[in-house]
């Protein structure tokens, strides 16, 4: 018996929603050197401040160590087009349970909105594509929630 075309459809989109296999494979689904640059740039000065990353389907994640069940949490999420995601939701607990109080508070939200152009009530927060270059890198670092206690590696 052979898988239908519903299967087959289903499988081929779960194949598509698997992350990369390496930090290469992720930068080698960038349709644009300028973006990769950028990308590589920030995930380099991450890892060097001691902070670790982990890949998405089409995208890369920053975490830092922060309150959580196992001491890590999702900063931002950087996607191969350029946009950044700010999970907004994640700081106020949704997904530990575990708030971070500094990361909800109005200054902190305004900063980020004025920053990344968003409107102050998203949850789950997105840029538009392109947001991130080498102009961008710079004030994405400096504004993103990171903790200095502890090196973490990949």
């Amino acid at each position: 018996m052979e898988p239908n075309e519903f299967t087959q459809t289903v499988e081929q989109a779960r194949q598509r929603e698997r992350p990369p296999s390496s930090l290469e494979a992720f930068w080698g689904g960038f349709d644009s050197p300028l973006r990769v640059a950028a990308t590589q740039t920030v995930v380099e000065r991450w890892v060097a401040g001691g902070h670790r990353w982990r890949l998405g389907p089409n995208h890369i994640v920053l975490v830092a160590e922060g309150p959580s069940r196992n001491g890590f949490r999702s900063v931002v999420a950087i996607y191969s087009d350029g946009r950044v995601l700010v999970p907004f939701h994640s700081y106020a607990g949704v997904n530990s349970g575990i708030p971070v109080p500094a990361l909800m508070e109005q200054s902190f939200r305004s900063h980020a909105d004025a920053l990344f152009g968003f409107t102050g009530k998203e949850r789950l927060a997105t840029t538009v594509p392109d947001w991130l270059t080498e102009s961008t890198v710079d004030p994405l670092l400096d504004s993103v929630p990171r903790s200095r206690t502890r090196t973490c590696k990949q």
